[in-house]
């Protein structure tokens, strides 16, 4: 049984015994959203709020998963409504984030119609970059082209830089 205590007036009862259950406040709910969309740790979260982390991920579940896709979204609205205006840098960092594409469960092949059929992933051909040529080697070989296109291409012979396959 609780005891009834008289404070200012009013009947209050008397707590249990331990720390108060944390709850989190509005705006701490909103920097976890954000925290969580910048990819910060939970642990590093937890830390900056003096809590530990199970108390956490018990408290601020809603925050640690949909809150950080909310406060990406939102990003990535403001982003476009920049673009849009006409920053290039909003523009570049927009489409720069490459957005994943997946079937949701049991939506199985069906398309609507007049939907195209999502190309299938091939597997990209390795790339082979040339060695870029030094500073001597790129003088040479321009050197023994500059006559090209000019009025001197009839009067010089042609010939080959060293080391230039023929």
């Amino acid at each position: 049984m609780t005891k009834q205590i008289q404070r200012g007036g009013k009947p209050a009862t008397k707590r249990g015994r331990g720390r108060p259950e944390w709850e989190p406040t509005a705006t701490q709910r909103r920097q976890i959203a954000i925290w969580a969309g910048a990819g910060m740790r939970l642990e590093d979260m937890a830390s900056a709020l003096g809590i530990s982390t199970p108390t956490l991920r018990k408290h601020c579940a809603t925050e640690l998963s949909t809150g950080a896709n909310q406060r990406r979204a939102e990003v990535l609205e403001s982003l476009f409504r920049q673009a849009k205006k006409g920053s290039v840098t909003a523009a570049k960092a927009y489409l720069a984030s490459v957005p994943e594409f997946v079937v949701p469960p049991g939506a199985g092949s069906e398309l609507p119609d007049g939907a195209p059929a999502p190309a299938a992933a091939a597997p990209a051909a390795p790339v082979t970059l040339a060695k870029p040529l030094g500073k001597k080697e790129q003088a040479n070989r321009d050197a023994v082209t500059a006559h090209e296109g000019t009025a001197w291409a009839d009067v010089l012979p042609t010939h080959h830089a060293p080391d230039t396959p023929q």
